[in-house]
C-alpha cells in the first residue's frame, strides 16, 4: 500500500524504535530459554542412564528444539537491528519532507493535509496581487513555482515510500529461511540481513529476487550452526 502525505505525517516513526526494542528484549529472553533448554532438557538427557532407540531419536528433537531457540535467538537481533536501521532512514526521510513544508510555506505557498501546494495569495503584497490578476507572464511565474514545490513535496513523499518498500523487502529476507535448508526447516532464519537503503544494488538485487517466482528448495534440513549473535 502506498502511503499518502497525510500517512507520513501523521504516523510517529519512534514506533519502529520502540519495536527495535522489543526484539531485543525478546532475543535477550530466546538466549535465555536456549541456555535453559540445553542446560536442563537437552543436558539431563545426555546424562541419563537412558537408552535405545527412544533417546537416540529423542536426541535429534531435542538437537532441532535446541537450534529453534538458538536460531529465534539471533534472528530476533537480526530484526531488531534492521528496525533501528529502518526508524533511522524513515525518520531522516520525513524530516525532510517536513522541512520541504516549511520552505514552501515559507515561499508564500499553502500546503494542506493532503499535501496539495497552492499559492498563499494572503502573503502577495499589494503590487504582487495586482501584477498577478493583470500580467499574464508573472501569473505564470507564480504557477510555475507552485508546480516547482509540488514536485519537491510530491519526490520527498515518493522517497519516504521507496524507504518503506524497501524496508518490507528486508524484513521478508530476515525471515526467510536460508538457502542451504528445506523450506520452512526450524522456523527462524538465523543468517544475518542487512538492510539495503532504496537505490542500492543490494536493495536492487532484492527487488529482482522477490518478483521472481517462489523458489523450489530441495534437500534435507542441514545441521544448526553454532552462531553468535549477541
Amino acid at each position: 500500500m502506498t502511503l499518502s502525505f497525510r500517512d507520513i505525517m501523521s504516523t510517529d516513526p519512534d514506533e519502529l524504535d520502540d519495536a527495535a526494542a522489543a526484539f531485543k528484549r525478546m532475543s535477550k529472553r530466546f538466549g535465555e530459554l536456549h541456555t535453559d533448554y540445553d542446560t536442563h532438557v537437552r543436558g539431563t538427557l545426555s546424562r541419563s542412564s537412558w537408552a535405545g532407540i527412544a533417546k537416540v531419536s529423542y536426541g535429534e528433537v531435542a538437537r532441532v528444539s535446541s537450534g529453534q531457540f538458538g536460531d529465534a535467538k539471533c534472528q530476533a537481533m537480526n530484526i531488531s537491528t534492521l528496525l533501528t536501521k529502518a526508524y533511522q532512514d524513515l525518520a531522516d526521510r520525513k524530516r525532510t519532507l517536513g522541512s520541504r513544508v516549511k520552505a514552501a510555506q515559507d515561499d508564500k505557498m499553502n500546503v494542506d493535509g493532503d499535501g496539495y501546494v497552492t499559492l498563499d495569495t494572503t502573503k502577495l503584497n499589494e503590487g504582487e496581487r495586482l501584477a498577478r490578476g493583470h500580467d499574464p507572464t508573472y501569473a505564470q511565474s507564480l504557477d510555475e513555482e507552485v508546480a516547482a514545490w509540488q514536485s519537491k513535496i510530491d519526490k520527498a513523499v515518493e522517497a519516504v515510500n521507496d524507504a518503506d518498500t524497501a524496508v518490507k523487502r528486508t524484513l521478508i529476507a530476515a525471515v526467510e529461511p536460508p538457502d542451504n535448508r528445506a523450506a520452512g526447516a526450524y522456523g527462524f532464519n538465523p543468517d544475518k540481513v542487512e538492510y539495503a537503503p532504496p537505490g542500492t544494488k543490494k536493495d536492487a538485487d532484492r527487488t529482482s529476487a522477490t518478483t521472481r517466482s517462489t523458489r523450489t528448495r530441495t534437500g534435507s534440513p542441514s545441521t544448526p550452526a553454532t552462531l553468535s549473535c549477541s
